[in-house]
């Protein structure tokens, strides 16, 4: 579907910037036809790669685009039920058949189901066990059968049964050892045996074992990384596990195999500015990741 694409959305017009990228950036691409309606936070591209969905922080809060690989289509129609304030994360479920928001305003979750031919379908409902509170984060289990939520207040990761039929499920139990202050960002393994989560509070990340309940915490890796966690990722191979955070190196990247390895050498790129997120996403189709500094644009590269 085309070369490499890095999308970047930020809190400046026209909010979502699409880049040739291979390695360096090349040609900017032209604007999408309708813009987002305000300052954007994020953004996620559909399975099939052919839509993206981003969160901003005016009504309708989400807005999702055609993506044919090298420019931006027409925007789907607003859902009947928009999410109830401005939108922080955004996630497809591994079939691309719904959409997931997350956001500050109560209920902090919004999914919806999706289709080319009808665009984003009547809001599923809220789910029985509310979150505890402001939500920073989500993702779908790789098989489709859960939803992870990063959130403000403790217990910091909550995890919710899906079903495509139904929506929501039961809300599985708390972990017996919670992180130790607000996640930020939360990622599944390729395999769905593993849940990582970014928060603030040392050790700064923390993985769990989930076998449809969370399960055991892991131990800390023996090099923490150097500030409250920002971001969270598992390569594409599950092989290594990448967190992003506020203190210089600004990232740290260890080796994973069902507990932490040794940290990695520190990258050789820095920046001036202070990184408040930097890690990779994986895809079946090759790797993905996205950065964001303080007061800037989020960016997320995609190979199409």
């Amino acid at each position: 579907m085309g070369a490499p694409t890095l999308h970047v959305v930020g809190g400046t017009s026209p909010y979502v910037e699409g880049y040739a990228f291979a390695g360096v950036f090349g040609t900017k691409l032209s604007n999408p036809g309708t813009l987002p309606a305000g300052a954007a936070n994020c953004i996620a591209q559909h399975p099939a790669e052919d839509y993206l969905a981003v969160g901003h922080a005016t009504s309708p809060y989400v807005s999702v685009y055609g993506w044919d690989g090298a420019a931006y289509g027409s925007k789907v129609a607003n859902p009947a039920t928009l999410p109830a304030g401005e939108v922080v994360g955004v996630a497809w479920s591994p079939d691309g058949s719904v959409l997931v928001a997350v956001g500050n305003t109560s209920p902090n979750i919004r999914a919806w189901p999706f289709s080319p031919a009808s665009g984003l379908g009547t809001a599923y409902a809220d789910p029985v066990t509310a979150l505890s509170g402001l939500a920073r984060g989500v993702a779908f289990h790789p098989s489709g059968r859960w939803v992870a939520v990063a959130t403000s207040f403790s217990p910091y990761i909550e995890v919710y049964a899906w079903d495509n039929a139904t929506g929501f499920g039961a809300k599985c139990a708390d972990p017996a050892a919670i992180p130790l202050g607000t996640a930020t960002s939360v990622s599944w393994s390729p395999d769905g045996r593993w849940l990582a989560a970014a928060h603030s509070g040392s050790p700064y990340v923390s993985v769990y074992e989930f076998d449809g309940r969370i399960g055991e915490r892991l131990s800390a890796p023996a090099t923490a990384p150097a500030g409250n966690g920002q971001a969270v990722a598992f390569s594409p191979s599950g092989g290594h596990l990448a967190v992003a955070h506020t203190s210089a190196p600004f990232v740290s990247v260890y080796p994973f195999g069902g507990g932490f390895g040794n940290k990695y050498s520190t990258p050789r790129w820095r920046s001036a500015r202070r990184r408040r997120r930097r890690a990779w996403r994986g895809r079946r189709t090759g790797s993905t990741w996205r950065w964001a500094t303080t007061r800037a644009p989020t960016c997320r590269c995609t190979r199409s």
